[in-house]
């Protein structure tokens, strides 16, 4: 992992008679001192042109001394030597390591040796970022100049939702968590997203009940303030009538006026009402059979398909990764349907909603398949 050095700077580098400074990196219990060139650093770094001004830079005999105690000596042994020479090695280095030298050359502006860095370790590291995409996103996720790891990281945990979102002991951070929520491509249950996020508020207020029924005024508001961005983000429309009973109608509180407006217009059973007796469904659509759905724009309600929905147990089915839009061509999913129904698939029907505002309500288009 290299470009071609620049000869005559690698060589002005090992002339110790032409130092006029000293740089200490490191901390107590790791620390070492290089020599470099003032001229040199300002010229080719704009963090360095700031930083070695004489107002943050302190004499010591014929030197002056600059420190960076936050970056370890192995690291910024590389990024001296990246600036002397464009030249970057550091084969046999561990990920988590690698990861730290990005966060250092983010810190001091090196947009080029960041871009090194972030391209080798997409291209090297594949096989750690799809098994840690968590622990890689943690590390790059604040990074500005790491849009591209940050984001193949994103779209890694999307295709694992069930996993991170299930299994990870650890709770994801605010706003990683606010990030994948955005997303179109989550392989996982909108209802346990829903759960997620009332774990999620819950950890951050553990002098909460864990029953909503005995929360005060305050509880609610403590809740609802922290997981309130969340709440505007999970697609209550794609789940089932069952999920709302079981887990969103005790938490009910939360939601804001507007959206419990929007339910109770789906005839979304909310409060303390008692369970609506569940109408017959079309002869067609079984409980867990398949439906399949994409979704694009916002219409009006359509009042039939509600009517198919009621009752059901139905997933709503998020696009996979590999879809370029969220939107699926109507004649590419009939294809695809008849194509599996010969096969002997049990398929049940394919639904195309509209989205708005991140929350999925049904169109009119609908085709059952025998």
């Amino acid at each position: 992992m290299s470009i071609r050095p620049y000869s005559q700077l690698s060589d002005f580098n090992k002339d110790e008679k032409k130092y006029d400074l000293l740089i200490i990196a490191g901390n107590e219990q790791d620390r070492k001192t290089f020599k470099a060139h003032i001229s040199i650093l300002s010229t080719r770094s704009i963090y360095f042109r700031a930083a070695l001004s004489e107002t943050w830079l302190r004499r010591k005999e014929q030197y002056y001394v600059f420190e960076k105690p936050n970056v370890a000596p192995e690291l910024f042994k590389v990024i001296l030597g990246y600036l002397y020479t464009r030249n970057v090695n550091i084969d046999g280095w561990s990920e988590i390591a690698i990861l730290k030298l990005l966060i250092a050359s983010d810190e001091l502006l090196l947009e080029g040796l960041v871009e090194i860095i972030q391209n080798n370790f997409i291209k090297s590291k594949e096989t750690f970022i799809l098994m840690q995409p968590i622990q890689v996103l943690d590390l790059v996720f604040r990074l500005e100049s790491c849009k591209k790891l940050t984001l193949l990281c994103l779209k890694m945990c999307a295709a694992d939702a069930r996993n991170i979102f299930l299994h990870n002991p650890q709770p994801l951070e605010e706003e990683m968590l606010i990030s994948l929520l955005r997303r179109d491509d989550l392989l996982i249950e909108e209802v346990e997203l829903w759960k997620y996020v009332i774990r999620w508020g819950l950890d951050k207020h553990p002098q909460v009940d864990r029953d909503p029924t005995k929360w005060s005024a305050d509880n609610v508001n403590q809740i609802k303030t922290s997981i309130n961005v969340m709440i505007n983000l999970i697609r209550f429309f794609s789940m089932s009538p069952n999920e709302y009973r079981e887990e969103v109608r005790q938490y009910w509180r939360l939601l804001p006026k507007r959206l419990i407006k929007e339910l109770q217009n789906h005839n979304v059973p909310l409060y303390n009402q008692k369970k609506k007796a569940e109408s017959k469904s079309s002869p067609f659509l079984k409980r867990h059979n398949t439906v399949f759905v994409s979704w694009q724009g916002y219409p009006a309600t359509d009042s039939e398909l509600r009517k198919i929905f009621d009752g059901l147990d139905i997933k709503v089915i998020r696009p996979c990764p590999t879809q370029s839009s969220a939107y699926i061509d109507f004649n590419t999913m009939d294809s695809m349907i008849r194509a599996l129904a010969k096969d002997g698939k049990n398929i049940a029907g394919y639904i195309r909603l509209r989205i708005n505002a991140s929350r999925l309500t049904f169109s009119s288009t609908f085709t059952i398949y025998k």
